[in-house]
Protein backbone atom coordinates (compact mmCIF):
# COMPACT_ATOMS: atom_id res chain seq x y z
CA UNK A 1 0.00 0.00 0.00
CA UNK A 2 1.40 3.36 -1.04
CA UNK A 3 0.66 5.92 1.68
CA UNK A 4 1.10 9.70 1.57
CA UNK A 5 3.95 9.45 4.06
CA UNK A 6 5.84 7.06 1.79
CA UNK A 7 5.30 9.45 -1.10
CA UNK A 8 6.64 12.40 0.91
CA UNK A 9 3.22 14.05 1.25
CA UNK A 10 2.32 15.26 4.72
CA UNK A 11 -0.86 16.86 6.01
CA UNK A 12 -0.24 20.32 7.50
CA UNK A 13 -0.24 20.36 11.28
CA UNK A 14 -2.48 22.80 13.12
CA UNK A 15 -0.21 24.53 15.61
CA UNK A 16 -2.74 27.22 16.57
CA UNK A 17 -6.51 27.28 16.42
CA UNK A 18 -8.54 30.39 17.12
CA UNK A 19 -11.30 29.58 19.58
CA UNK A 20 -13.06 32.95 19.54
CA UNK A 21 -16.80 32.80 20.01
CA UNK A 22 -18.95 33.92 17.08
CA UNK A 23 -20.14 37.50 17.33
CA UNK A 24 -23.90 37.27 17.99
CA UNK A 25 -26.45 39.48 16.28
CA UNK A 26 -29.29 39.12 18.80
CA UNK A 27 -29.92 38.66 22.51
CA UNK A 28 -31.21 35.13 21.94
CA UNK A 29 -27.98 34.09 20.27
CA UNK A 30 -25.75 35.84 22.82
CA UNK A 31 -27.54 34.40 25.84
CA UNK A 32 -26.29 30.93 24.91
CA UNK A 33 -22.70 31.85 25.88
CA UNK A 34 -21.58 32.77 29.42
CA UNK A 35 -19.02 35.29 28.12
CA UNK A 36 -21.69 37.32 26.34
CA UNK A 37 -24.13 36.99 29.25
CA UNK A 38 -21.46 38.43 31.56
CA UNK A 39 -20.78 41.29 29.13
CA UNK A 40 -24.49 42.17 28.95
CA UNK A 41 -24.84 42.12 32.74
CA UNK A 42 -21.81 44.41 33.10
CA UNK A 43 -23.27 46.88 30.59
CA UNK A 44 -26.74 46.81 32.14
CA UNK A 45 -25.42 47.21 35.69
CA UNK A 46 -23.21 50.14 34.62
CA UNK A 47 -26.17 51.91 33.02
CA UNK A 48 -28.25 51.29 36.12
CA UNK A 49 -25.53 52.61 38.42
CA UNK A 50 -25.30 55.82 36.38
CA UNK A 51 -29.05 56.42 36.62
CA UNK A 52 -29.45 56.32 32.86
CA UNK A 53 -33.22 55.80 33.03
CA UNK A 54 -36.19 55.31 35.31
CA UNK A 55 -39.28 53.20 34.69
CA UNK A 56 -42.57 55.00 34.03
CA UNK A 57 -46.02 53.67 33.06
CA UNK A 58 -46.60 53.34 29.33
CA UNK A 59 -49.14 55.80 27.94
CA UNK A 60 -50.85 55.67 24.52
CA UNK A 61 -49.43 59.09 23.62
CA UNK A 62 -45.82 57.99 24.08
CA UNK A 63 -43.61 57.33 21.08
CA UNK A 64 -41.70 54.39 22.53
CA UNK A 65 -38.54 53.43 20.65
CA UNK A 66 -36.89 50.06 20.76
CA UNK A 67 -33.41 49.08 21.81
CA UNK A 68 -31.04 46.30 20.90
CA UNK A 69 -27.81 44.72 22.01
CA UNK A 70 -24.69 45.19 19.90
CA UNK A 71 -21.76 42.84 20.46
CA UNK A 72 -18.09 43.05 19.63
CA UNK A 73 -14.91 41.15 20.50
CA UNK A 74 -11.92 43.29 21.50
CA UNK A 75 -8.48 41.90 20.62
CA UNK A 76 -4.97 42.49 21.95
CA UNK A 77 -2.19 43.47 19.50
CA UNK A 78 -0.99 39.84 19.40
CA UNK A 79 -4.40 38.62 18.26
CA UNK A 80 -5.57 37.16 21.57
CA UNK A 81 -8.97 38.11 22.95
CA UNK A 82 -8.94 41.05 25.36
CA UNK A 83 -12.61 41.01 26.37
CA UNK A 84 -16.15 40.67 25.10
CA UNK A 85 -18.02 43.96 24.76
CA UNK A 86 -21.81 44.39 24.80
CA UNK A 87 -23.53 47.72 24.23
CA UNK A 88 -27.17 48.63 24.63
CA UNK A 89 -28.18 51.04 21.86
CA UNK A 90 -31.45 52.85 21.32
CA UNK A 91 -33.10 52.82 17.90
CA UNK A 92 -34.49 56.36 18.03
CA UNK A 93 -32.58 59.23 16.42
CA UNK A 94 -34.69 62.39 16.57
CA UNK A 95 -36.45 62.54 19.93
CA UNK A 96 -35.28 64.79 22.73
CA UNK A 97 -37.61 63.17 25.29
CA UNK A 98 -36.97 59.48 24.81
CA UNK A 99 -39.12 56.64 26.08
CA UNK A 100 -37.36 53.35 25.47
CA UNK A 101 -38.69 49.82 25.72
CA UNK A 102 -37.03 47.77 28.42
CA UNK A 103 -34.06 45.80 27.04
CA UNK A 104 -34.63 42.19 26.11
CA UNK A 105 -33.61 39.85 28.90
CA UNK A 106 -33.52 42.61 31.51
CA UNK A 107 -37.19 43.52 31.98
CA UNK A 108 -38.25 44.55 35.47
CA UNK A 109 -40.35 41.66 36.81
CA UNK A 110 -42.43 43.95 39.02
CA UNK A 111 -43.22 46.42 36.19
CA UNK A 112 -42.96 44.45 32.95
CA UNK A 113 -45.22 46.85 31.02
CA UNK A 114 -43.39 50.03 32.02
CA UNK A 115 -41.04 51.88 29.68
CA UNK A 116 -37.70 53.54 30.40
CA UNK A 117 -37.56 57.34 30.45
CA UNK A 118 -33.97 58.24 29.58
CA UNK A 119 -32.22 60.71 31.86
CA UNK A 120 -28.86 60.33 30.12
CA UNK A 121 -27.91 59.62 26.53
CA UNK A 122 -27.40 56.10 25.27
CA UNK A 123 -25.26 55.18 22.28
CA UNK A 124 -26.46 56.30 18.83
CA UNK A 125 -28.60 59.24 19.98
CA UNK A 126 -27.45 61.77 17.38
CA UNK A 127 -29.15 64.75 19.04
CA UNK A 128 -26.92 64.42 22.09
CA UNK A 129 -23.58 64.73 20.32
CA UNK A 130 -22.87 68.31 21.36
CA UNK A 131 -24.36 70.86 23.72
CA UNK A 132 -26.25 73.07 21.26
CA UNK A 133 -27.15 76.69 21.82
CA UNK A 134 -29.46 78.59 19.50
CA UNK A 135 -29.52 82.35 19.19
CA UNK A 136 -30.53 85.03 16.72
CA UNK A 137 -27.04 84.81 15.19
CA UNK A 138 -27.10 81.07 14.56
CA UNK A 139 -26.53 77.69 16.19
CA UNK A 140 -23.40 77.12 18.27
CA UNK A 141 -21.83 73.85 19.40
CA UNK A 142 -19.60 73.90 22.48
CA UNK A 143 -17.39 71.00 23.56
CA UNK A 144 -15.62 72.79 26.42
CA UNK A 145 -17.02 70.47 29.08
CA UNK A 146 -16.14 67.42 27.01
CA UNK A 147 -12.57 68.69 26.65
CA UNK A 148 -12.25 69.39 30.37
CA UNK A 149 -13.52 65.89 31.18
CA UNK A 150 -11.04 64.41 28.71
CA UNK A 151 -8.11 66.29 30.26
CA UNK A 152 -9.23 65.18 33.72
CA UNK A 153 -9.61 61.49 32.85
CA UNK A 154 -6.29 61.46 30.99
CA UNK A 155 -4.44 63.11 33.90
CA UNK A 156 -3.39 66.10 31.79
CA UNK A 157 -4.99 68.88 33.82
CA UNK A 158 -1.62 69.84 35.32
CA UNK A 159 0.44 69.23 32.18
CA UNK A 160 2.57 71.98 30.71
CA UNK A 161 0.82 73.48 27.70
CA UNK A 162 2.39 73.81 24.24
CA UNK A 163 1.69 76.18 21.39
CA UNK A 164 1.11 73.73 18.50
CA UNK A 165 -0.56 70.30 18.43
CA UNK A 166 2.32 68.55 16.64
CA UNK A 167 6.06 69.05 16.29
CA UNK A 168 7.44 69.67 12.81
CA UNK A 169 10.41 67.38 13.50
CA UNK A 170 8.37 64.42 14.77
CA UNK A 171 8.72 61.16 12.81
CA UNK A 172 5.89 58.82 13.78
CA UNK A 173 7.44 55.97 11.79
CA UNK A 174 10.57 55.77 13.92
CA UNK A 175 11.01 52.32 15.46
CA UNK A 176 10.23 52.54 19.18
CA UNK A 177 9.10 50.28 22.04
CA UNK A 178 5.38 49.44 22.00
CA UNK A 179 3.11 51.41 24.31
CA UNK A 180 2.08 49.28 27.28
CA UNK A 181 -1.63 50.21 27.22
CA UNK A 182 -3.01 50.18 23.65
CA UNK A 183 -6.59 50.44 24.94
CA UNK A 184 -5.80 53.77 26.61
CA UNK A 185 -4.24 55.02 23.36
CA UNK A 186 -7.33 54.08 21.36
CA UNK A 187 -9.68 55.69 23.88
CA UNK A 188 -7.76 58.97 23.85
CA UNK A 189 -7.49 59.10 20.05
CA UNK A 190 -11.19 58.30 19.73
CA UNK A 191 -12.01 61.14 22.09
CA UNK A 192 -9.79 63.50 20.09
CA UNK A 193 -11.54 62.47 16.88
CA UNK A 194 -14.82 63.47 18.51
CA UNK A 195 -13.33 66.86 19.38
CA UNK A 196 -12.48 67.61 15.74
CA UNK A 197 -16.19 68.32 15.15
CA UNK A 198 -15.60 71.77 16.64
CA UNK A 199 -11.79 71.98 16.54
CA UNK A 200 -10.51 71.94 12.94
CA UNK A 201 -7.10 73.14 14.18
CA UNK A 202 -6.31 69.63 15.52
CA UNK A 203 -7.80 67.67 12.59
CA UNK A 204 -4.45 66.99 10.91
CA UNK A 205 -2.68 65.95 14.12
CA UNK A 206 -5.50 63.61 15.13
CA UNK A 207 -5.55 62.15 11.62
CA UNK A 208 -1.86 61.28 11.96
CA UNK A 209 -2.02 59.60 15.37
CA UNK A 210 -5.17 57.67 14.41
CA UNK A 211 -3.16 55.78 11.78
CA UNK A 212 -1.40 53.76 14.51
CA UNK A 213 -4.36 52.42 16.48
CA UNK A 214 -3.43 48.80 15.80
CA UNK A 215 0.02 48.91 17.40
CA UNK A 216 0.92 52.22 19.08
CA UNK A 217 4.42 52.93 20.37
CA UNK A 218 5.68 55.27 23.07
CA UNK A 219 6.38 57.87 20.35
CA UNK A 220 2.77 57.76 19.20
CA UNK A 221 1.52 58.17 22.76
CA UNK A 222 3.83 61.15 23.22
CA UNK A 223 2.26 62.70 20.12
CA UNK A 224 -1.21 62.16 21.60
CA UNK A 225 -0.11 63.80 24.85
CA UNK A 226 1.21 66.79 22.91
CA UNK A 227 -2.22 67.27 21.32
CA UNK A 228 -3.75 67.16 24.80
CA UNK A 229 -1.15 69.63 26.05
CA UNK A 230 -2.02 71.96 23.18
CA UNK A 231 -5.71 71.67 23.99
CA UNK A 232 -4.90 72.24 27.64
CA UNK A 233 -3.28 75.59 26.77
CA UNK A 234 -5.79 76.02 24.26
CA UNK A 235 9.42 56.84 6.81
CA UNK A 236 5.77 56.60 5.77
CA UNK A 237 3.61 55.02 3.08
CA UNK A 238 4.21 58.23 1.08
CA UNK A 239 0.54 59.02 0.61
CA UNK A 240 -0.19 62.73 0.74
CA UNK A 241 -2.78 64.33 2.98
CA UNK A 242 -5.61 66.32 1.43
CA UNK A 243 -7.12 69.17 3.37
CA UNK A 244 -9.73 71.79 2.64
CA UNK A 245 -11.82 74.37 4.46
CA UNK A 246 -15.09 75.64 2.97
CA UNK A 247 -16.48 78.99 4.06
CA UNK A 248 -19.97 80.41 3.74
CA UNK A 249 -19.47 84.15 4.07
CA UNK A 250 -16.93 84.32 6.92
CA UNK A 251 -17.94 81.08 8.63
CA UNK A 252 -16.13 77.75 8.13
CA UNK A 253 -18.92 75.24 7.46
CA UNK A 254 -16.96 72.19 6.33
CA UNK A 255 -13.39 70.97 6.61
CA UNK A 256 -11.46 67.77 6.13
CA UNK A 257 -8.00 66.34 6.74
CA UNK A 258 -7.67 62.96 5.08
CA UNK A 259 -4.90 60.82 3.63
CA UNK A 260 -5.23 60.32 -0.11
CA UNK A 261 -6.12 56.78 -1.24
CA UNK A 262 -3.20 56.51 -3.68
CA UNK A 263 0.42 57.63 -3.83
CA UNK A 264 1.06 60.78 -5.85
CA UNK A 265 4.22 61.02 -7.94
CA UNK A 266 4.61 64.76 -7.47
CA UNK A 267 3.34 67.64 -5.37
CA UNK A 268 1.41 68.87 -8.41
CA UNK A 269 -0.44 65.58 -8.67
CA UNK A 270 -1.18 65.59 -4.94
CA UNK A 271 -2.52 69.14 -5.11
CA UNK A 272 -4.61 68.30 -8.17
CA UNK A 273 -6.16 65.30 -6.44
CA UNK A 274 -6.96 67.55 -3.51
CA UNK A 275 -8.54 70.08 -5.88
CA UNK A 276 -10.75 67.38 -7.38
CA UNK A 277 -11.80 66.05 -3.98
CA UNK A 278 -12.64 69.54 -2.77
CA UNK A 279 -14.60 70.25 -5.95
CA UNK A 280 -16.75 67.21 -5.23
CA UNK A 281 -17.38 68.35 -1.66
CA UNK A 282 -18.22 71.88 -2.75
CA UNK A 283 -20.68 70.50 -5.29
CA UNK A 284 -22.36 68.53 -2.50
CA UNK A 285 -22.48 71.63 -0.29
CA UNK A 286 -24.04 73.57 -3.16
CA UNK A 287 -26.76 70.94 -3.56
CA UNK A 288 -27.35 70.92 0.20
CA UNK A 289 -27.79 74.69 0.27
CA UNK A 290 -30.26 74.44 -2.60
CA UNK A 291 -32.28 71.88 -0.64
CA UNK A 292 -32.26 74.33 2.28
CA UNK A 293 -33.49 77.08 -0.09
CA UNK A 294 -30.24 79.01 0.25
CA UNK A 295 -28.88 78.79 -3.31
CA UNK A 296 -25.49 80.28 -4.12
CA UNK A 297 -25.85 83.23 -6.46
CA UNK A 298 -22.26 83.19 -7.73
CA UNK A 299 -19.74 80.55 -8.71
CA UNK A 300 -17.52 79.22 -5.97
CA UNK A 301 -13.85 80.13 -5.74
CA UNK A 302 -11.13 77.65 -4.79
CA UNK A 303 -7.79 78.94 -3.55
CA UNK A 304 -4.77 76.77 -4.33
CA UNK A 305 -1.07 77.46 -3.69
CA UNK A 306 0.25 75.29 -6.57
CA UNK A 307 0.31 77.06 -9.95
CA UNK A 308 0.97 73.81 -11.84
CA UNK A 309 -2.12 72.16 -10.34
CA UNK A 310 -4.17 75.22 -11.32
CA UNK A 311 -2.81 74.99 -14.87
CA UNK A 312 -3.64 71.29 -15.02
CA UNK A 313 -7.23 72.01 -13.96
CA UNK A 314 -7.63 74.54 -16.79
CA UNK A 315 -5.76 72.60 -19.49
CA UNK A 316 -7.62 69.59 -21.00
CA UNK A 317 -4.45 68.18 -22.59
CA UNK A 318 -3.02 64.95 -21.10
CA UNK A 319 0.66 65.51 -20.40
CA UNK A 320 3.12 62.63 -20.15
CA UNK A 321 3.57 63.22 -16.43
CA UNK A 322 -0.15 63.44 -15.66
CA UNK A 323 -1.86 61.04 -18.05
CA UNK A 324 -1.81 58.28 -15.42
CA UNK A 325 -4.13 60.26 -13.12
CA UNK A 326 -7.51 58.57 -12.90
CA UNK A 327 -10.26 60.03 -15.07
CA UNK A 328 -12.43 60.49 -11.97
CA UNK A 329 -10.14 63.25 -10.77
CA UNK A 330 -10.71 65.25 -13.97
CA UNK A 331 -14.19 66.05 -12.70
CA UNK A 332 -12.65 69.36 -11.64
CA UNK A 333 -11.94 70.25 -15.30
CA UNK A 334 -15.60 69.92 -16.22
CA UNK A 335 -16.56 72.32 -13.43
CA UNK A 336 -13.90 74.82 -14.51
CA UNK A 337 -15.00 74.70 -18.17
CA UNK A 338 -18.63 75.20 -17.17
CA UNK A 339 -17.54 78.05 -14.87
CA UNK A 340 -19.21 76.42 -11.90
CA UNK A 341 -16.01 77.12 -9.97
CA UNK A 342 -13.05 79.45 -10.31
CA UNK A 343 -9.59 78.39 -9.19
CA UNK A 344 -7.32 81.16 -7.97
CA UNK A 345 -3.77 81.24 -6.66
CA UNK A 346 -2.97 81.96 -3.03
CA UNK A 347 0.51 82.08 -1.53
CA UNK A 348 1.58 79.30 0.81
CA UNK A 349 1.86 81.80 3.66
CA UNK A 350 -1.87 82.48 3.40
CA UNK A 351 -3.07 78.99 2.49
CA UNK A 352 -5.48 78.13 5.31
CA UNK A 353 -5.75 74.48 4.30
CA UNK A 354 -2.09 73.93 5.24
CA UNK A 355 -3.22 73.72 8.87
CA UNK A 356 -4.97 70.47 7.87
CA UNK A 357 -2.19 68.86 5.85
CA UNK A 358 1.12 69.18 7.73
CA UNK A 359 2.79 70.25 10.98
CA UNK A 360 3.60 73.96 11.05
CA UNK A 361 5.98 76.22 12.92
CA UNK A 362 4.33 78.23 15.66
CA UNK A 363 4.24 81.63 13.86
CA UNK A 364 2.71 80.07 10.74
CA UNK A 365 0.30 77.92 12.73
CA UNK A 366 -0.85 80.89 14.83
CA UNK A 367 -1.26 83.07 11.72
CA UNK A 368 -3.40 80.50 9.90
CA UNK A 369 -5.40 79.56 12.97
CA UNK A 370 -6.37 83.18 13.57
CA UNK A 371 -7.34 83.66 9.92
CA UNK A 372 -9.38 80.46 10.00
CA UNK A 373 -12.14 82.23 11.93
CA UNK A 374 -12.35 85.29 9.69
CA UNK A 375 -11.36 84.33 6.12
CA UNK A 376 -14.42 84.64 3.85
CA UNK A 377 -13.26 82.36 1.03
CA UNK A 378 -13.14 78.67 0.16
CA UNK A 379 -9.66 77.22 0.44
CA UNK A 380 -8.00 74.06 -0.79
Amino acid sequence: MQTRAKSGIFKPKAFHITTALPTPTSYTEASKYPEWRTAMHEEFNALQAQGTWCLVPRLPSMNVVGCKWVFRIKYNPDGTIAHHKARLVVKGYHQETVYMAQPTGFQDKTCPNHVSLLHKSLYVLSWSRNPIQSSIDGIFANQAKYLNDLLHTSGMTSAKSCITPMSTSLDLYTIAPPFNDPSLYRRLVGSLQYLTFTRPDIAFSVNRVSQFMHKPTVIHFSAVKRILRYLHGDTSDQRSTSGFIAFLDSNPISWSSKKQPTVSRSSTEAEYRSLATTTTDLYWIQQLLCDLHVPLKTSQTLWCDNVFAISLAHNPVFHARTKHIEIDYHFVREKVIRKDIFIRYVSSNNQLADILTKPLLFPTFLHLRDKLLTQPESSV
